[in-house]
């Protein structure tokens, strides 16, 4: 798949099935694709912050980033807090004004500049810069569109 389509990594999407199913899922992937190339999980927000460090612990061995485990900035941050892999969102941190409330609590690492969200956002620039700005650490990764 990755050699005849050319992708470089694979997400997951989540939130559907049983948690320990979903880190099944994930591990079949790493063990069929191996460690060099990158996998993602996104449970669309739809796991609690407890689901989200437990399940999230095991996927730490692999996992590039977390997409949006939890609902809110506030959850993120505790999530954030108790795992290693960095943690990514395009559902709350959607807008220039949600910077720094993200940066405060440290909810996530990897803000996706989602084109259905930043809606003035047409081109990613503007979004990095705004973040390059805050310093090291911090980036703004455009979704496809």
């Amino acid at each position: 798949m990755c050699a005849e389509f050319g992708f470089q990594s694979i997400k997951l999407k989540g939130g559907v099935f049983e948690p320990q199913q979903e880190v099944d899922a994930m591990v079949a992937l790493h063990e069929a694709f191996g460690p060099n190339v990158p996998l993602r999980i996104d449970p669309n927000a739809l796991w609690t912050v407890d689901t989200a460090i437990t399940y999230g612990k095991q996927l730490e061995p692999f996992l590039e980033y977390l997409e949006d485990p939890v609902r809110g900035q506030a959850n993120m941050a505790k999530v954030r807090q108790a795992l290693k892999t960095p943690l990514a969102t395009n559902m709350c941190t959607t807008s220039f004004e949600d910077i720094p409330s993200s940066i405060a609590l440290g909810s996530e690492d990897i803000i996706l500049s989602d084109h259905h969200f930043w809606v003035a956002c047409v081109h990613p620039l503007p979004c990095r810069e705004s973040v390059q700005r805050l310093g090291e650490g911090y980036r703004c990764t455009p979704t496809a569109i």
